[in-house]
C-alpha cells in the first residue's frame, strides 16, 4: 500500500447496523431504535464516516420512518432469515468503501460478520464492534480491535451514555 491510500484509509470510517440485532429483534425495533441510533451516534469518530443500516421486511414495515430517524445512513432491507445480516455482509466484502476504510464499524453481534472483519483487517482496516453484552459472538469479539458495549440501562431508563471499550 503506498502513503497516498495509506493515508486514505486514516481519514474514513465505515459503519454497517444490524439494526434488528440491536434492538433485540424486529418487533423491538420500533420500541428500541432511536435508542440505538443515540448511542451510536454518540460513538461517532472524528473522521468522515458513511453508514449503511438493514432490518428485515418486518421490522421496515413495523417502522417506516426508519430512514427520517436514521438521516444520511443507507438503509437496506432483506426478507428471510438472516436476511439483514447477509445484507451488510455483502456490502463488507463487495464494496470498496469499506476496504479503504480505516476505521470499519460493526453494529452487530453476529458470528456471520466474523469472517469479513477478518478480512477487512488483514487489509489493514481497524474492526469496531458495538453491541450488547452477552449478545457478541466469541468469534467476531476475536477479530475485533475494540468492542463497544451498548448501555443497556438506557434502553430503559432514557440515558445514552456508552458503557466504553471492553
Amino acid at each position: 500500500m503506498n502513503k497516498q491510500s495509506s493515508m486514505a484509509k486514516e481519514l474514513r470510517a465505515f459503519t454497517v447496523l444490524d439494526l434488528e440485532n440491536e434492538c433485540g429483534g424486529a418487533q423491538m425495533v420500533p420500541i428500541h431504535a432511536r435508542e440505538v441510533i443515540r448511542q451510536f451516534k454518540s460513538i461517532a469518530l472524528p473522521v468522515p464516516s458513511q453508514t449503511v443500516v438493514a432490518v428485515g421486511t418486518l421490522a421496515l414495515s413495523l417502522y417506516p420512518q426508519l430512514a427520517f430517524d436514521f438521516r444520511g445512513a443507507r438503509i437496506l432491507s432483506r426478507g428471510g432469515i438472516d436476511g439483514a445480516d447477509r445484507c451488510l455482509c455483502e456490502v463488507l466484502q463487495e464494496e470498496a468503501v469499506a476496504a479503504r476504510s480505516k476505521y470499519v464499524i460493526i453494529g452487530s453481534g453476529d458470528k456471520m460478520f466474523a469472517e469479513p472483519a477478518k478480512c477487512l483487517k488483514a487489509q489493514g482496516s481497524s474492526i469496531i464492534v458495538v453491541g450488547r453484552r452477552g449478545t457478541i459472538s466469541l468469534k467476531l469479539s476475536a477479530v475485533a480491535n475494540q468492542v463497544i458495549y451498548l448501555n443497556d440501562k438506557a434502553f430503559h431508563t432514557g440515558t445514552t451514555s456508552i458503557m466504553g471499550p471492553s
